[in-house]
């Protein structure tokens, strides 16, 4: 087996560099991924209800992780329908949009977290303005 010897003045630079690449690793997989929540919030129509900064047919959901516990988000984005007829909040949310109803849809756990990924993304995107 041979062995590799490094000169003293050659461990910074292999520590740099492979710094650099987790860096680009991270920085890649950190742009895949807000990517999948784009794409995820377009092919599921949420912008078409829904704005992050501004009010639409749905509440504008800034600062939504500020407002609601995200076991009452997990719980809304799985279960609208039986959150529609037994939540207090959601009664509300309701009533103040006068009857109209989050369709129900069919949201995994990584959906979810790709979807709140995609708002915080958005709410970044608008406090650098």
């Amino acid at each position: 087996m041979t062995k590799l010897r490094l000169s003293a003045g050659a461990v910074p630079f292999v520590l740099v560099v492979a710094m650099l690449a987790l860096v680009s690793s991270a920085q890649a997989q950190d742009a895949a991924t807000k990517a999948k929540s784009k794409m995820l919030w377009t092919n599921r129509g949420c912008g078409a209800c829904h704005g992050v900064g501004k009010r639409m047919a749905g509440p504008d959901l800034a600062g939504l992780e500020q407002r609601r516990t995200r076991e009452w988000i997990d719980k809304w984005l799985m279960n609208t329908n039986e959150m529609i007829a037994s939540d207090s909040t959601a009664i509300a949310m309701v009533a103040e949009w006068k009857g109209i109803r989050m369709p129900q849809q069919k949201f995994t756990d990584q959906d979810i977290e790709l979807l709140l990924t995609y708002v915080r993304g958005e709410e970044d995107r608008l406090a650098k303005k």
